[in-house]
């Protein structure tokens, strides 16, 4: 049990996330059972952690659960459609209708408790899930989930909590955590591919306004990183391509702009059976650019490369125009 307040668990939470001393860190809130804030980083020593986004790993005590024979398919199962549910507390009959919809009477009811027993024993803590009032939950002070982690990393910067730079770095934490789809093996079943589209949308924003930040400033290579990386967590997103395409013509690569342009051309025409003509019109629109360069005063040290831009562009729209 706890010793503390929330106050020294924030302390701990912020040296952690600062690296000072980090093994001593974690050893002393062990020791002293500290429980952790809301929002305590991946760093901290969590009994439990599950890494959903582009795989699906469970970690107890740093170590990755394996299985010798067939692994627990029930239990696991059980786990993701908690998770599932973006932190809030599942109603065990949905879990029983979804996970045993064959099963007659109290035998569904029934095939869940053992269930439970089991995954409390996998994940070697009797307090790692929660069960009342006919809800089930995972308890936050022992489990971390990390596409939790990241939707409320995302949704704390768009309410500003806290300085400038502290949200940019959180921002940059929070896309570097973003390694995927969410649980991309599985099945899609509705609360799946609802956190699924959740959290694409929560990366959609959260690249668009890094992006922007790092083009008000113009630091356009970190820009075109952050979109880049955008892109490789979802290649259908427009607005990623679009962002790629105004850095390459701030920074005057014409040729690599318009290369941009006939990745997502192409992406639209395999992935979703668009004729060539369609996709170069919808994208061609995205090109915002130009509106980049006739509307925003550089700052002085990007004087040159708005030059290069707005040059880039009219070469990049004229050649637009003959494809």
């Amino acid at each position: 049990m706890a010793r503390y307040s929330i106050v020294p668990g924030v302390v701990f939470a912020e040296a952690l996330r600062a690296g000072i001393e980090p093994d001593y860190v974690r050893d002393t809130i062990r020791r002293l059972g500290i429980k952790p804030p809301a929002d305590g980083p991946q760093s901290w020593p969590w009994p439990v952690k599950i890494l959903t986004l582009g795989r699906f790993e469970v970690l107890c005590e740093e170590q990755k659960l394996a299985f010798s024979g067939k692994a627990p398919r029930k239990v696991l199962a059980v786990l993701k459609a908690i998770v599932a549910g973006g932190g809030e507390a599942i109603a065990i009959t949905n879990l029983v209708d979804g996970l045993w919809p064959d099963e007659e009477g109290d035998a569904g009811r029934k095939a869940f408790d053992v269930a439970l027993v089991r995954l409390r024993r996998l994940l070697g803590n009797s307090e790692a899930v929660i069960v009342r009032d006919e809800r089930v939950a995972l308890n936050r002070d022992v489990c971390w989930v990390d596409a939790w982690a990241f939707a409320r990393s995302v949704e704390m910067i768009e309410r500003e909590e806290g300085t400038a730079l502290a949200l940019r770095r959180a921002g940059e934490q929070a896309l570097r955590s973003y390694r995927g789809t969410f649980l991309p093996a599985d099945p899609e079943d509705k609360s799946t591919v609802v956190m699924r589209l959740r959290l694409r949308d929560l990366l959609a924003r959260l690249v668009s306004a890094l992006g922007r930040q790092y083009e008000a400033s113009g630091e356009w290579e970190a820009a075109l990183a952050c979109y880049r990386r955008g892109i490789d967590a979802d290649e259908l997103a427009e607005e990623f391509y679009q962002g790629v395409m105004r850095c390459h013509a701030a920074m005057g690569r014409a040729a690599e702009g318009m290369a941009a342009f006939r990745r997502l051309r192409q992406t639209l025409s395999v992935v979703l059976g668009a004729s060539r003509r369609q996709t170069a019109s919808s994208s061609s629109s995205c090109w915002l650019a130009r509106d980049h360069g006739r509307t925003r005063s550089p700052a002085p040290s990007a004087r040159s490369a708005g030059r290069q831009s707005r040059a880039a562009c009219g070469f990049f729209w004229e050649s637009v125009g003959h494809m």
